[in-house]
């Protein structure tokens, strides 16, 4: 016998709005900047969507309405038609790069008083240039081969965009660092510590050089890549002086200078006490 309780399932007519396609021009926004949105909105649904309210909007900080009323009023959009709406957005200076959402809410009626909301998201892409500063580095007048210093290597994002494998290098006759730094990714607002380790060898350890000691030039560089993938790099020259080491019980050449002196007065004064 037949299921008294398998009653046939009605199919309710209700619209359905849905945003089949948005152009965003430019696709790609710097700071203090602006943006056109253009969507189309089709009724997939089967009856009339009554009192079409488009509202956009964006949680991301910097993304704002290029208007105060971020509201667009729409007409009626029967089953199987469609609309067209376009507004404009923008950017702050201050506005982190990168893909950056903003929403688009539909808020619409049927006949019967049955009311619908339909929200979509949209990325935006946001470029800033890249900015970095860093612990300046001072090395010692002089330095004695077969020691090894340690410099900083600190490095600071100042800008609203990702500094990308950042690395710090250091090169000069006779100096080598243990290795150089890499400090990867450093995003807006935060830093990248780090230290180098330069062994002292002889000046004669470059290619170029014959002398062993002596004075000596090189090159603390920063090097980073922004999100577009262009490298980036910060010199700074340095210059110092590789000495000879001191072996332990052996005089150094002020020693043996002032020995020499003091032998040289002390005979001066025998030779006026025998006169």
């Amino acid at each position: 016998p037949p299921d008294p309780n398998d009653v046939p399932k009605q199919e309710v007519e209700k619209p359905e709005l849905f945003i089949s396609a948005c152009e965003i021009t430019p696709d790609t926004v710097g700071g203090d900047g602006e943006f056109s949105v253009n969507v189309k909105i089709d009724n997939i649904g089967s009856i009339r969507a009554r009192s079409v309210r488009l509202t956009y909007s964006s949680e991301a900080d910097g993304i704002l309405p290029y208007d105060t009323n971020n509201a667009i009023l729409l007409d009626n959009i029967a089953s199987g038609e469609g609309a067209e709406a376009a507004f404009k957005m923008r950017t702050t200076k201050d506005v982190i790069a990168g893909s950056r959402a903003f929403f688009i809410t539909l808020d619409y009626v049927d006949l019967y008083g049955g009311v619908y909301t339909a929200t979509r998201q949209f990325l935006v892409n946001v470029t800033q240039p890249a900015e970095m500063t860093y612990d300046s580095i001072s090395l010692p007048k002089s330095v004695t081969a077969g020691e090894t210093f340690t410099l900083p290597a600190n490095v600071f994002n100042i800008g609203k965009s990702t500094l990308r494998n950042v690395t710090v290098n250091l090169s000069g006759a006779g100096l080598f660092p243990t290795s150089s730094v890499f400090l990867g990714d450093i995003q807006p607002g935060q830093a990248g510590y780090g230290e180098m380790k330069v062994f002292v060898g002889m000046l004669s350890m470059t290619e170029g050089y014959t002398e062993s000691y002596g004075k000596t030039t090189g090159v603390y560089t920063i090097s980073y890549k922004d999100d577009a993938g262009e490298e980036y790099a910060v010199s700074v020259d340095f210059a110092t002086e590789i000495q000879k080491p001191v072996i332990e019980g052996e005089k150094t050449d002020a020693e043996k200078k002032a020995e020499e002196e003091q032998k040289r007065a002390m005979s001066q004064w025998w030779i006026s006490a025998l006169a």
